[in-house]
């Protein structure tokens, strides 16, 4: 709510959410472990999961013993505001859930 269509366009249930393009999300796995300072190959990927999983259910991906204070921040962030990281942050968080 609170959002105005365009003139001349109709917003619809259907249209694009601010974090992705035409259903496809803005940024990337890889590209999200490159913001956290993190290495961003598959195999990094793969062995920060592979190391911190599965986190507990009771603890939010932003509160997890392993991020420092800035991940931790920007994470909580990204969530929070429902910003265009927060689809990848998102998958993140299920993986880690495994």
């Amino acid at each position: 709510m609170g959002r105005r269509a365009a003139a001349g366009t109709a917003a619809t249930p259907c249209s694009a959410s601010r974090g992705t393009r035409h259903g496809t999300p803005i940024h990337s796995l890889p590209a999200l472990f490159k913001q956290l300072g993190l290495p961003a190959d598959q195999a990094g990927i793969e062995r920060f999961v592979r190391n911190h999983s599965p986190l507990a259910p009771t603890c939010q991906l932003a509160d997890a013993p392993f991020w420092n204070p800035a991940q931790a921040a920007f994470l909580r962030e990204e969530i929070l505001e429902d910003a265009d990281w927060a689809e990848v942050v998102d998958q993140l968080n299920v993986m880690l859930r495994g």
